[in-house]
């Protein structure tokens, strides 16, 4: 009888469920249609899904298994890049008359060349495929950047005016602002998970790894200093107490890395912004720091397999570079294919003396360099046509008057790259967060000089220097 109740109700169940589940995708992709601003929030919270799976335990390094969050992810991102394409489409071709900004001035139709040369990227990217040494990967995260390419085309259309740039960049703060306080909660509601299986004096919270959170971090500096620039009296007291929460798990998460982008960051924010006091607040600490590090006063950036008498030993980064120089000679044009990262030691028979480097080794595992892993999946010529396409909004961004918003865009996209030196980070695009913040003050950089010829109105925010 229980198998009989089981064959009966099942069936109607599932179809139901997927019904309703239909219904609710339906209903979201139109309110992304109306309000784009959702669609910023929806695909920034698509790598959310993560933590729910997110195991503290040894996996094999570079082949964590697919699990459900992969694939939810996956829908949202396409789901939201059709949406880009799809409003891309209808307000180029569709329409007779030129885009309108809501505030009446007209917008730049004409997509700009960093635009440009990430498409040319992305197709050529899309052609290794067929030479790739992992096609199924290499077309897999291809066609995932495509998807999110649909995403930053239409976010650089639909960022008209300083109001929806304002809505942009909150739709940041407050997704870092519900990581803060989501990691801070698991430091006390779920111990056994936030402290890193392989090193235990490191705090990852509910992310995958302490470089993670750490990279987290690191970008939401940036948002949270935008977000005391452009606010009132009263209203700062809410990115002041953020940043000093971000500021006590950094230190907790030993993520090195992230920790000097980040310092790189705070220069940069204070040169652009011409504050005297602040680079010299700077320095100072930044000196207090190396001491206090010299001398062993913070636990989370000691590391049991590294050598304990440098704070600055890359923990086998080297090796894999320089193996990775080694494959890049070989094929210095074209590469092996987009994102193969890994699959180049099992594939070439690189020998290495470390155990994570050998036969079993895939396209998973990252190379811990962004411009090396493009050369080698990509070739040589094909790095340069991504670093031109990654600088242009930052130098469009310089000739810019001074304002947070000036200072947002150059320093997310001048940490992000230094960052990059030692993290395959900027091609993560939307698999990563992070990367997910630097592409969109990438557009919103690149944004910057159309919308002050457009929009006088935005040149009221250099009012908020004199506040800051």
């Amino acid at each position: 009888m229980l198998s009989q109740l089981t064959r009966d109700f099942v069936p109607p169940l599932l179809v139901s469920s997927a019904l309703v589940m239909g219904i609710m995708s339906i209903g979201l992709f139109l309110l992304c249609v109306k309000r784009y601003e959702v669609a910023i929030l929806l695909i920034l919270a698509s790598d959310w899904v993560h933590c729910f799976y997110n195991k503290n335990a040894p996996d094999a390094v570079g082949q964590v298994e697919s699990n459900p969050a992969t694939y939810i992810r996956l829908a949202l991102v396409i789901m939201v890049g059709v949406i880009g394409y799809f409003k891309f489409i209808q307000g180029q071709h569709v329409q007779s008359e030129p885009r309108t900004s809501v505030s009446g001035t007209a917008s730049q139709d004409e997509l700009p060349l960093h635009f440009k040369l990430l498409g040319a990227f992305l197709l050529f990217a899309l052609f290794s495929t067929t030479y790739s040494i992992s096609r199924s990967f290499t077309l897999v995260r291809v066609l995932e950047f495509l998807a999110f390419y649909g995403f930053l085309l239409e976010l650089h259309y639909w960022i008209e005016d300083e109001a929806r740039m304002d809505k942009a960049i909150n739709a940041l703060f407050l997704v870092t602002a519900l990581g803060m306080l989501v990691n801070l909660s698991a430091l006390f509601l779920l111990r056994n998970r936030v402290w890193y299986y392989e090193s235990p004096n490191r705090f990852q919270g509910v992310m995958a790894g302490p470089n993670q959170l750490g990279a987290i971090i690191m970008v939401s500096y940036v948002v949270f200093m935008w977000k005391f620039a452009t606010s009132d009296a009263r209203g700062r007291i809410w990115p002041v107490l953020f940043f000093l929460l971000a500021l006590f798990m950094h230190g907790l998460s030993g993520s090195r890395s992230s920790i000097v982008s980040a310092v790189v960051g705070f220069f940069i924010w204070a040169l652009v912004m011409k504050k005297t006091k602040m680079l010299a607040l700077l320095l100072v600490l930044v000196a207090s720091g190396v001491i206090v590090i010299s001398a062993g006063g913070l636990p989370s950036l000691k590391r049991e397999q590294a050598d304990k008498d440098s704070i600055a030993d890359l923990t086998g980064r080297t090796n894999i570079w320089n193996k990775s120089f080694e494959a890049l000679q070989a094929r210095p044009l074209r590469g092996y294919g987009f994102q193969v990262g890994g699959a180049i030691f099992a594939q070439l028979k690189l020998t290495s003396k470390d155990y994570f480097l050998n036969d079993n080794t895939t396209a998973r595992f990252s190379l811990h360099n962004g411009y090396l892993s493009v050369a080698v999946g990509c070739g040589i010529p094909c790095l340069l046509l991504w670093v031109v396409a990654l600088l242009l909004p930052l130098k469009q961004g310089f000739s810019l008057p001074l304002s947070p918003y000036k200072a947002l865009g150059i320093v997310m996209i001048a940490q992000c790259m230094t960052h990059n030196c030692v993290e395959d980070f900027v091609t993560l695009a939307s698999r990563s967060m992070p990367s997910m913040f630097f592409w969109i003050c990438w557009v919103i950089c690149g944004r910057l000089p159309a919308l002050q010829r457009g929009a006088p109105s935005y040149a009221a925010a250099g009012l908020h220097e004199e506040a800051t």
